[in-house]
């Protein structure tokens, strides 16, 4: 499996982030069903090592929190624009949250995640970098955008898989905090290998 862990956004979010998702050439847009907040992408794994990584994983807990979408920004690099993003807050909470998953996926035996963690939401990639303006304008535009707050009351395991016109994400397991009321974990080794894709969903 290709795992990652992250946080869905319940469907109201998402369709204020599509409303955003325009006028910017060349973006290659996150379909709304696809939107989610990475707290670490693992990569490729074994099934002895998922469910190792599951024992971790449900270990987790803290209170539950509010989250906001607040603000746009971008990804860039020597070359030009990376990435169009939403950002989030309050930030103290969710950074203690993927503090914890990291700690998790080292104690599973996966290496380090070397990267600064930056928390926000993907709205749309670039395979070539587009010109400034377009990007620019967007920001400016939208450099308001903020939506009221919802609650978190855990953290979810996916697996992905890659296809030509988008990857697919399957729920793998939920890791609800004690004060969520949500039962208990699923268990990585439960999964059915043969059965049909999900993807990520989120009801109001």
């Amino acid at each position: 499996m290709r795992l990652f862990i992250a946080l869905d956004l319940p469907a109201r979010i998402k369709r204020a982030l599509e409303d955003l998702q325009q006028d910017v050439p060349g973006a290659n847009w996150t379909a709304t069903e696809n939107m989610h907040i990475t707290l670490r992408f693992v990569g490729d794994v074994s099934n002895a090592a998922a469910e190792e990584l599951d024992h971790e994983l449900v270990r987790i807990d803290q209170p539950s929190f509010e989250l906001m979408p607040d603000s746009v920004g971008q990804f860039s690099n020597g070359r030009g624009v990376k990435s169009i993003w939403a950002g989030l807050a309050p930030q103290e909470p969710l950074l203690e949250l993927q503090a914890k998953v990291e700690r998790a996926c080292r104690r599973a035996g996966f290496a380090a995640d070397r990267q600064t963690y930056k928390p926000h939401i993907t709205l749309a990639r670039f395979r070539d970098p587009p010109p400034l303006e377009p990007v620019r304008a967007f920001l400016e535009r939208n450099g308001g955008f903020r939506r009221e707050s919802y609650r978190v009351s855990g953290f979810s395991a996916y697996s992905s898989t890659l296809r030509p016109d988008g990857p697919i994400y399957r729920l793998e397991a939920d890791y609800p905090f004690s004060d969520a009321g949500l039962g208990i974990s699923p268990y990585f080794g439960d999964w059915d290998e043969d059965g049909d894709d999900a993807q990520i969903s989120a009801a109001d």
